[in-house]
């Protein structure tokens, strides 16, 4: 009767083992259906907002200027997410404007090879029988003078790679929007 006991007992502590290695295996953790090793930081953090560029930079990564409006200049912005088997990512944007009419703005990129990345259209519209016009997938919002935080959902249709470039105005005499911007990725189900 004993030995059965502690074999019951091995059987159930292996089963929970088991358990728990399957759920790290699969990205999931126990107990939680997040996972923060599916959250990149694109720039700044919760402590340090950093300014993001007056214009759009079309590259996997760029920094702040080191002069001018930016008070830390030279921090990385990166822009690339390696996006294979994701489904949707969750941008997660706390921002601050310079003036309550600063704007921050966002355009999503797709990649299918990492090397050549188009902008994504999010619809079109018919101008001519012939020709069709492309409504860019972009986002903008004014985060005003306290800082605002917002979650954007968006989904990858199948691109292996997307840039998220971010920029704001920048209104003379104030220091332009600084932002800290993490990305969710939501894992396709396996």
């Amino acid at each position: 009767m004993k030995n059965t006991l502690i074999t019951i007992i091995i059987i159930a502590i292996i089963a929970v083992i088991a358990s728990f290695g399957y759920s790290y295996y699969k990205g999931e953790s126990a107990g939680s259906s997040f996972d923060d090793r599916n959250v990149v930081t694109l720039m700044g953090s919760s402590g340090n907002l950093t300014s993001v560029p007056n214009e759009a930079v079309y590259a996997n990564s760029t920094t702040t200027d080191e002069g001018g409006y930016v008070v830390e200049g030279g921090a990385t912005i990166n822009q690339l997410i390696n996006t294979g088997g994701i489904r949707k990512v969750w941008l997660n944007i706390s921002a601050i404007g310079g003036t309550a009419t600063s704007t921050f703005y966002l355009q999503q990129m797709g990649s299918p090879d990492g090397i050549n990345y188009y902008q994504i259209a999010s619809s079109t519209t018919e101008i001519a029988t012939t020709s069709v016009a492309f409504d860019q997938k972009a986002y903008d919002m004014d985060p005003g003078t306290a800082t605002t935080t917002i979650s954007i959902p968006i989904e990858i249709d199948g691109q292996r790679f997307s840039r998220f470039i971010f920029w704001g105005d920048y209104l003379g005499g104030d220091d332009g929007i600084q932002a800290w911007i993490t990305a969710t990725l939501v894992r396709d189900k396996e």
